[in-house]
């Protein structure tokens, strides 16, 4: 399924957002906007089926009390004609549910693309890139050691050193094995030897070394130890059941007694890599490895790094305030749509209230709609409140390559909202001013009087 998306989604959007990168004089934020504005218009069929849709659930409503009015007394009559009226009104409705789907989808997908540029550089690009001419150089360091591997455990070490004096030193283990299943017996056992101790201190350790990295502002990917799943085995130390899952420790094993080190590097933004070192066991093997020059990569965009939260610079009010604007945007836009979908919505409601005063008498039926119109306003402001503390950083983690929602993807889930409201506002002009106008008439009473 992951595999079929990448297809649909993720390799097409990753090419047309850097072809809109390059128009854009190397500019990844308008390419982002770019992409949103595109989405959008792509989704306005569907969009126009979704209003619709709305109409024809306020339809499905007056039909659906109609049938309990007249049928109340006999409930098989009546669950018998409200089944043949949801057969035909609700597959409009959840085809309604389909921009949504969408809009989350384009979402993960430019996270996605933006993840894998900060961890990987151009590789990641230039891996699914459609074309050649596309393709960005890298900064790379490549090793193939020339004589065989004895079996035993082995570090390769990784500096690098950017344009800006920003410096990178990573370590990664592995080990050279004969046998993977049996090396994995003899370390399960280790593993659980160890005292709680012992394991919290190596938890605490990486993740030292995990911040210290993020911190650079530099990144490195090596496939051969990160990304091929067959080379990362785990040991399982204990099991949980049902609400807690497995405490597990991962190793690098090989059983390739002559591994190719090749490790792509991404600078800082607008940055180059100066210097490059590769350490094997300790030993300066770079000079028998092929260093590569890359293209620099430009992740900022007004005065923010795209790749960043807001609560990684917070202290730096400089730094931290055009964070602070994006994630008011993205409340701000988040909010607005919920209240112009909701002023569509108002005319129908204020009818079905002169209707309900006019039948006194009449038992109420539980009305969906009304229901789905509270539903609305309690998360009218819980949603934009969620939202900005997402784009700050506050909930969903630090930056650089691991926040849920960094700088980029604040940036086009406003620009979508930005869309949105115009595409409402246009397509349901009417409405919209119907409410404005109701509005306006409750203010004006309080400035007559004040005159």
């Amino acid at each position: 399924m992951s595999y079929l998306i990448s297809i649909l989604f993720y390799q097409p959007i990753f090419n047309v957002l850097m072809v809109f990168y390059e128009l854009f004089g190397q500019n990844l934020g308008w390419a982002i906007i770019a992409i949103a504005a595109i989405a959008k218009l792509i989704t306005i069929p569907i969009t126009k089926k979704q209003l619709d849709s709305a109409e024809k659930m306020k339809v499905f409503q007056e039909k659906s009390a109609q049938i309990r009015k007249k049928y109340g007394k006999n409930k098989e009559k009546m669950n018998e004609e409200l089944a043949k009226l949801s057969a035909k009104y609700m597959p409009a409705q959840l085809g309604g549910c389909l921009p949504l789907i969408i809009s989350l989808i384009l979402l993960f997908q430019i996270r996605g693309v933006v993840i894998d540029l900060v961890n990987q550089g151009y590789h990641s690009f230039n891996e699914v890139a459609y074309v050649e001419s596309l393709k960005k150089e890298e900064d790379s360091i490549m090793y193939s050691p020339e004589e065989e591997f004895e079996p035993g455990e082995y570090t390769l070490e990784i500096k690098a050193e950017a344009s800006n004096g920003v410096e990178f030193d990573k370590t990664y283990t592995f080990e050279i094995v004969n046998d993977v299943d049996e090396r994995l017996q003899e370390l399960e056992i280790i593993e659980k030897e160890k005292s709680e101790e012992e394991r919290v201190t190596e938890m605490e350790e990486q993740a030292d070394m995990n911040d210290a990295n993020r911190a650079t502002d530099v990144a490195v990917f090596l496939p051969l130890l990160e990304s091929e799943e067959e080379n990362i085995q785990t040991v399982t130390l204990s099991r949980f059941l049902l609400v807690f899952p497995a405490e597990r420790a991962e190793f690098n094993l090989l059983t390739d007694r002559t591994p190719l080190f090749e490790v792509f590097i991404r600078p800082p933004s607008r940055e180059s890599i100066t210097s490059v070192e590769m350490l094997l066991n300790g030993e300066d093997v770079t000079e028998k490895a092929t260093v590569t020059q890359g293209d620099e990569i430009n992740l900022n965009f007004w005065g923010m790094n795209l790749s960043r939260v807001g609560v990684d610079f917070y202290g730096d009010w400089v730094a931290f305030t055009p964070y602070l604007v994006l994630a008011f945007g993205v409340a701000l836009t988040q909010y607005l749509i919920t209240k112009v979908q909701m002023s569509v919505q108002e005319g129908q409601k204020s009818k079905k209230t002169e209707e309900k005063k006019k039948k006194k008498n009449t038992p109420e039926e539980p009305d969906f709609s009304e229901i789905m119109q509270q539903s609305t306003k309690q998360m009218v402001y819980f949603m934009p409140i969620f939202t900005a503390l997402l784009s700050l950083g506050i909930v969903g983690g630090r930056g650089n390559g691991t926040s849920i929602f960094p700088a980029a993807v604040s940036l086009f889930w406003t620009a979508q909202n930005g869309f949105v409201i115009i595409q409402l506002v246009i397509s349901r002009r009417e409405e919209v001013k119907e409410w404005l106008v109701k509005k306006l008439t409750k203010i004006q009473p309080h400035t007559s009087e004040l005159k």
